[in-house]
């Protein structure tokens, strides 16, 4: 930027070019030598001068601003202001003040309000946009005018210093600032700026918040006071420290004033002539992290509390080399716990056949490849024993690096107990075996027996019946005959035989009956249990309407079952209840479906009957046992 001149320094360089001009030309009178002077002085300015008419016209100027023009002298003289400066408005037919005032030029509106006032003016500033080439530039001024009363007409002198560097400067400035400004209050830490007297100079916004007060309202008060709420700083003031060492310091503070746990760093803040003026202070909140440590280190404790505890053994490594192991880990493999932290390698503890597994899951687990494994193998104890142990092992971390941390359990008496469990499963696969081979024996026996039973079956049902069939011809022939012939006692005597002719056939039709249960089976179909129960119901509809009976049946399901059976099942269920129902009280029964039971379903076939002792239960199901008597009105042979 261009030096400009004080007028002290414009005096003496006048008053040297007055000697100098007198010393040349010692005729000349004073007032040549003045106005010699002021025309020399006018050439060497430093800056740009101009002598402007009335109409606004370039009458002189100087070297400088034909430099600074970069256009010949000539060129220059006889334009208006705008016209010299290639300001953008001279290039208009009606701009520079050809047909009116440009209000617009800072130059031109200056040179006509000294020219109507005659009142100099001294460093306004201004902005011309003029155009260089093809582009059009601002510039910024600096424009001193003043009064020149000349025989012939009135002129003004202007001075005008280019000040557009320095205007760049400033703004730069300016923009650093408010961007410092901006950055000073938007930064989430708390910053304050102190004096070397413990007075706050300065707050940004977050620090202010903390306090509850506004930024401005901060200025001048005590910094203990207005922070820690005290009337004297406190021991541990790192701007205490600061004052008296003038280096930066950084500690951790809890203030609950600011609601938590701060990082404070303070640093001097000095001036090039006064040395230490005060201190800035950084305050970052680290109460989040504060409450993290703290409940890492509790969370540390119990670990380290359940892990001095625990019955199994607990370590952590790294680089196969133990970091940390529990006292029940060295009791298992007869060391001490400083005998395991002493540099010793996992591999001591393992026995050596079984080493290149376990070595191959840790680098399986290192690598990434696993992320937890379990694997047991026999362990090597201090004194040589062998045991049997299973690792529960995962990637943990420790001091920032990668660690396996795991757990360890003494698993030989489990080994032992499998032992003898798979010793036991050989003998009971013998048993089982050997007791398959009596169940196949006694499974041909029993087909045997049930061939047996069919041929019984085939007699009972022809050979048996058949006299039976005759003594009952021939009874009731007699009857019919000779009936009338015969007395009350003889009569008598003839009935009770037919009777009595009648009960064995139906205990050989009962006999029959359960025969077929157990040896004519038909293969299990698909059966819809309301359908079956319905027939069922059909074919007891006789003895339902005599006994005035009535039968409920629910939605029942359809199930794989012999039919046969399924029909003989209900139809005994559904008859006994309407045989051995109560005097005087007509029977009810109801079929539904009650439960579920993995692949089993179950149906309930209930009744209001006269029922039977629970001591019973087994005597009932018993071949050819009643529980009345013959004379009892309930018929039957026990089947």
């Amino acid at each position: 930027m261009t030096h400009k001149p004080s007028y002290e320094e414009l005096e003496k360089r006048i008053k040297e070019l007055e000697k100098e001009a007198l010393m040349r030309k010692p005729a000349q009178d004073e007032a040549d030598v003045q106005r010699e002077t002021l025309a020399r002085l006018f050439e060497i300015a430093p800056y740009i001068m101009m002598l402007v008419d009335k109409d606004g016209r370039v009458t002189n100027i100087n070297h400088k601003g034909v430099a600074f023009l970069s256009k010949p002298k000539d060129a220059l003289l006889g334009r208006l202001c705008g016209e010299v400066f290639s300001c953008v408005n001279s290039f208009d037919v009606m701009g520079c003040g050809r047909n009116a005032p440009c209000l617009d030029c800072p130059v031109r509106t200056k040179i006509m309000y000294t020219l109507e006032t005659g009142q100099g003016i001294y460093d306004a500033e201004g902005r011309l946009t003029v155009r260089k080439g093809s582009t059009d530039v601002a510039v910024d001024v600096l424009i001193s005018t003043a009064l020149l009363k000349d025989r012939d007409a009135d002129k003004v002198l202007v001075t005008i210093n280019d000040i557009t560097e320095r205007k760049r400067a400033e703004e730069k400035m300016l923009r650093a600032n408010e961007d410092w400004e901006r950055t000073f209050d938007a930064v989430p830490e708390l910053i304050a700026i102190l004096d070397k007297d413990y007075r706050i100079v300065r707050v940004n916004k977050a620090m202010a918040a903390r306090l509850g007060v506004n930024p401005a309202e901060c200025i001048g008060l005590k910094c203990y006071h207005a922070i820690h709420g005290t009337s004297e700083p406190p021991l541990f003031c790192p701007h205490r420290q600061l004052i008296g060492d003038g280096i930066e310091h950084t500690t951790e503070v809890h203030e609950e004033r600011l609601g938590g746990d701060f990082l404070v760093t303070v640093s001097p803040f000095f001036d090039p002539g006064s040395g230490l003026i005060g201190s800035v202070h950084i305050c970052r909140d680290i109460t989040e992290r504060k409450r993290a440590e703290n409940a890492l280190l509790e969370s540390e404790k119990k670990f380290k509390s359940f892990a001095e505890q625990a019955l199994v053994g607990i370590y952590l490594s790294q680089d196969g080399v133990f970091k940390y192991v529990n006292p029940k880990f060295a009791q298992m493999f007869g060391y001490t716990v400083e005998e395991c932290l002493n540099d010793m390698h996992f591999k001591n503890l393992v026995y050596t056949e079984d080493f290149s597994s376990v070595a191959e899951l840790a680098r399986m687990r290192a690598s990434g490849e696993l992320e937890f494994f379990r694997h047991s193998f026999r362990g090597l104890k201090k004194n040589g024993q062998i045991f049997h142990v299973e690792v529960y092992a995962s990637t943990g971390n420790y001091n920032g690096r990668p660690a396996a941390i795991g757990t360890i359990l003494d698993i030989t008496e489990r080994k032992q107990m499998e032992e003898a469990l798979q010793k036991s499963r050989d003998n009971l696969e013998l048993k089982v075996h050997e007791r398959t081979v009596e169940l196949k024996t006694y499974m041909r026996k029993l087909e045997e027996s049930n061939r047996a039973l069919q041929d019984f079956a085939f007699i009972a049902s022809h050979d048996l019946q058949e006299p039976l069939r005759k003594v009952t011809a021939f009874g009731n022939m007699l009857k019919q005959d000779c009936g009338s012939a015969l007395n009350d006692q003889q009569r008598d005597y003839l009935e009770r035989m037919l009777n009595a002719n009648r009960r064995m056939q139906s205990l050989l039709t009962g006999l029959l009956d359960y025969s077929r249960v157990a040896t004519s089976s038909e293969p299990f179909k698909q059966v819809d249990l309301s359908d079956l129960i319905g027939e069922v119901i059909s074919d007891l509809e006789v003895r339902i309407v005599k006994t005035g009976g009535e039968v409920h049946v629910e939605d029942l399901p359809v199930i794989s079952a012999d039919p046969t059976q399924m029909r003989q099942l209900f139809q005994n269920l559904i008859g006994n209840a309407l045989k051995f129902h109560k005097e005087g009280e007509k029977p009810v029964i109801s079929v539904k479906k009650a439960a579920t039971v993995d692949e089993y379903i179950q149906i309930v076939v209930k009744d209001n009957g006269i029922g039977f002792e629970e001591k019973y239960v087994d005597k009932i199901f018993t071949p050819f046992q009643r529980l009345h008597g013959k004379s009892s009105p309930y018929e039957g042979t026990g089947m």
